[in-house]
Protein backbone atom coordinates (compact mmCIF):
# COMPACT_ATOMS: atom_id res chain seq x y z
CA UNK A 1 0.00 0.00 0.00
CA UNK A 2 1.00 3.47 -0.65
CA UNK A 3 0.25 4.64 2.55
CA UNK A 4 2.43 3.93 5.96
CA UNK A 5 0.49 3.99 8.82
CA UNK A 6 3.36 3.90 10.84
CA UNK A 7 5.07 7.00 9.60
CA UNK A 8 7.06 8.81 12.41
CA UNK A 9 7.05 12.11 10.74
CA UNK A 10 3.60 12.10 8.00
CA UNK A 11 0.60 11.82 8.79
CA UNK A 12 -2.02 9.64 7.30
CA UNK A 13 -3.74 13.05 6.33
CA UNK A 14 -1.16 14.04 4.85
CA UNK A 15 0.05 11.11 3.01
CA UNK A 16 -3.63 11.25 1.78
CA UNK A 17 -3.35 14.58 0.75
CA UNK A 18 0.05 14.13 -1.18
CA UNK A 19 -1.25 11.41 -2.91
CA UNK A 20 -4.29 13.51 -4.22
CA UNK A 21 -6.85 11.11 -2.41
CA UNK A 22 -9.34 12.24 0.36
CA UNK A 23 -8.58 10.58 3.85
CA UNK A 24 -12.28 9.53 4.11
CA UNK A 25 -11.33 7.02 0.90
CA UNK A 26 -8.01 5.52 2.96
CA UNK A 27 -10.56 4.69 5.67
CA UNK A 28 -13.17 3.27 3.34
CA UNK A 29 -14.61 -0.54 3.89
CA UNK A 30 -17.36 -1.60 2.08
CA UNK A 31 -19.82 -3.33 4.14
CA UNK A 32 -20.28 -7.70 3.26
CA UNK A 33 -23.14 -9.35 2.65
CA UNK A 34 -23.50 -12.23 4.12
CA UNK A 35 -24.14 -15.38 1.96
CA UNK A 36 -27.22 -16.04 4.11
CA UNK A 37 -28.47 -12.76 3.70
CA UNK A 38 -27.54 -12.93 -0.05
CA UNK A 39 -29.36 -16.37 -0.44
CA UNK A 40 -32.49 -14.43 1.53
CA UNK A 41 -32.36 -11.61 -1.22
CA UNK A 42 -32.71 -14.55 -4.32
CA UNK A 43 -35.68 -15.74 -2.78
CA UNK A 44 -37.26 -12.37 -2.15
CA UNK A 45 -36.45 -11.30 -5.81
CA UNK A 46 -34.61 -8.26 -4.34
CA UNK A 47 -31.74 -6.47 -6.16
CA UNK A 48 -29.73 -3.18 -6.31
CA UNK A 49 -31.63 -0.17 -8.15
CA UNK A 50 -29.32 -0.12 -11.43
CA UNK A 51 -30.73 1.49 -14.90
CA UNK A 52 -31.36 -1.63 -16.83
CA UNK A 53 -30.22 -1.41 -20.55
CA UNK A 54 -31.12 1.26 -23.89
CA UNK A 55 -32.14 3.57 -21.28
CA UNK A 56 -30.20 6.42 -22.81
CA UNK A 57 -31.81 5.57 -26.33
CA UNK A 58 -33.89 8.44 -27.84
CA UNK A 59 -37.31 7.71 -28.79
CA UNK A 60 -38.24 7.32 -32.26
CA UNK A 61 -41.08 10.19 -31.84
CA UNK A 62 -38.64 12.71 -30.49
CA UNK A 63 -37.62 15.57 -32.27
CA UNK A 64 -34.11 15.94 -32.61
CA UNK A 65 -33.04 19.34 -32.50
CA UNK A 66 -30.07 20.97 -34.14
CA UNK A 67 -26.83 21.91 -32.28
CA UNK A 68 -26.55 25.53 -33.07
CA UNK A 69 -23.13 26.25 -31.83
CA UNK A 70 -21.46 24.00 -34.34
CA UNK A 71 -19.00 25.38 -36.29
CA UNK A 72 -19.11 28.27 -33.95
CA UNK A 73 -16.13 30.17 -32.28
CA UNK A 74 -16.39 30.25 -28.73
CA UNK A 75 -13.53 33.34 -28.03
CA UNK A 76 -14.33 34.85 -24.98
CA UNK A 77 -16.80 34.32 -21.83
CA UNK A 78 -20.33 34.96 -21.55
CA UNK A 79 -20.61 34.82 -25.30
CA UNK A 80 -22.90 32.24 -25.37
CA UNK A 81 -25.73 31.15 -22.66
CA UNK A 82 -27.94 28.83 -22.29
CA UNK A 83 -31.46 27.89 -20.47
CA UNK A 84 -33.15 24.80 -19.42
Amino acid sequence: MLIDQQHPDISISRQCQLLGISHSSYYYRPAEASEENLRYMRLMGLQGAVPGPHTSKPHPENKIYPYLLKGMRLTHANLVWSTD
